[in-house]
């Protein structure tokens, strides 16, 4: 939900009354929304805290960080996934599709060694869409920088 500000004020970020509220610096606008309850971890919830952590942890390189950056404007372009906002969800979402396509890696414990030294798909935009993880548009061939 889009949010106005009274008294002049030029940003707002927190919770309040049960919403959070953040600045989205590519839609250059607050939004709002409801605040997450509090329930107690379920088993799909450690497995998936388990991926994201991981995830996280494989640190990808500032070059593949701006390949996937100008591979998502490509995307875009294109038509290709007009609810991805940054180059963060489109890693993620590469990752997921890795992990279904071979499911003898496993995201919670994948490594940067395994990732470079068997040669995976996910190890660069232009071997991802190669492999047909991502979809194939004009201008991907540039986009090599490794994880």
């Amino acid at each position: 939900m889009k949010v106005t500000l009274k008294f002049d004020q030029k940003a707002y970020s927190g919770k309040l009354d049960g919403l959070v509220y953040y600045w989205h610096p590519r839609l250059q606008m607050l939004i709002a929304r409801k605040a997450p309850d509090k329930k107690a971890p379920r088993a799909e919830n450690i497995s998936f805290t388990a991926v994201s952590r991981n995830l996280k942890a494989l640190a990808p390189s500032p070059e593949y960080r701006r390949d996937l950056q100008t591979y998502l404007l490509l995307l875009q372009e294109e038509g290709y996934f007009p609810k991805l906002h940054s180059w963060y969800l489109l890693y993620t979402r590469l990752m997921h599709i890795f992990a279904r396509r071979h499911p003898d890696y496993s995201l919670d414990t994948l490594t940067r060694e395994q990732i470079q030294g068997d040669g995976l798909s996910c190890r660069s935009v232009k071997s991802a869409v190669e492999d047909l993880l991502l979809p194939m548009v004009a201008g991907y061939e540039n986009l090599m920088a490794e994880l």
